[in-house]
């Protein structure tokens, strides 16, 4: 029985192109997620047609099964805090990028990569800000944070996000050369020491959990150094993300965040768009075994892999009641 401090919001942010990821999302938190557990889930639209965008992720409501009536859909402009009081250069920075920018930027030949998200802006930076901004339309204790790709593959619930002392779970990893840039981006961003780059620390990916009071308080800190956060990610992010500056305010370069959180969050056995199909093999393997309830594939993975493998991870979801067969994988990802 999951105890009403341990509830969890499921935030996943989509855009059109990760709606067919966003189906095996849904059918796999209605077959594996203890729906005790689960607060809300809140899928962010975050698409330059957002009228559609909200149509299409409706219509995916029956794909959550009994979960159905928990699903929220949240438009952007509902993740902006309403009591803040904007400068007057804020207030044209904005009209600027809800308005001009991103028609300018759906003029150039790679508008598809960088003119997908919200009013035309980067898809990728815009779905970092409304990760953090979620929390202000969350009412749940605890909040899960998901990519579209991630999907469960076993059992799951409270107890896998939530330690037994109440805090949420998170571990430690080595750090690698691209995170070592993304920290010292982020803690310098908001004037804090950066870690040792031999000191272990949280990951950058998902799945993440933490409390919702501690993300408000840590997104309205770092609104007050670097403003309102969909504007920064839209044309001032650099080489920040959105989970190292929270690790960054948090933490404060003082070893703070491992105070906060206990250890044993699940790892999500997920192949990037980067990864090859060697890769992909081996995670699936690790996904037969057993090795974690959640995985993930980015769509571009399933669509250039080689066609053995394709069919074999269409088997394998098939296995896992996430689709009816291979011809409807093939169908939902136009493969």
């Amino acid at each position: 029985m999951t105890g009403p401090r341990q509830k969890l919001d499921i935030v996943t942010v989509v855009f059109r192109g990760e709606l067919p990821l966003l189906v095996l999302q849904a059918r796999s938190l209605a077959r594996f997620f203890d729906a005790d557990a689960i607060g809300g889930i809140h899928v962010i639209v975050n698409d330059r047609a957002e009228a559609d965008c909200v149509r299409a992720v409706e219509a995916l409501r029956g794909e959550y099964g009994a979960l159905a009536p928990l699903l929220r859909v949240v438009r952007p402009a509902e993740l902006r805090d309403p009591k803040r009081r904007e400068s007057a250069g804020q207030r044209v920075e904005r009209w600027v990028v809800n308005n001009v920018r991103g028609r300018i930027r759906n003029l150039l030949p790679q508008r598809e990569r960088l003119a997908s998200g919200w009013r035309g802006n980067s898809g990728w930076a815009m779905q970092q800000a409304f990760k953090l901004m979620s929390a202000r339309v969350l009412s749940a204790p605890n909040v899960l944070i998901l990519d579209a790709k991630n999907h469960f593959i076993g059992q799951a619930g409270a107890a896998n996000f939530i330690d037994d002392m109440g805090r949420p779970r998170s571990r430690a990893v080595a750090q690698v050369p691209m995170q070592g840039r993304w920290i010292e981006a982020s803690f310098g961003c908001l004037g804090y020491p950066s870690p040792p780059s031999d000191r272990p620390v949280p990951p950058s990916v998902t799945p993440v959990v933490l409390g919702r009071r501690r993300l408000l308080g840590a997104v309205a800190a770092m609104e007050q150094k670097i403003g309102p956060l969909d504007l920064f990610f839209a044309h001032k992010r650099g080489e920040t993300t959105e989970f190292m500056l929270l690790f960054a305010e948090i933490d404060k370069g003082q070893g703070l965040w491992a105070q906060e959180f206990g250890d044993g969050l699940p790892v999500s056995l997920t192949a990037f768009s980067s990864s090859d199909d060697a890769y992909l093999g081996e995670l699936l393997q690790a996904a037969r075994d057993g090795r974690s309830p959640l995985m993930g594939v980015h769509r571009r993975r399933i669509t250039s892999t080689a066609e053995d493998l394709r069919s074999a991870l269409f088997g394998f979801w098939q296995d896992r009641g996430l689709i009816r067969d291979a011809a409807e994988a093939r169908a939902l990802f136009n493969v």
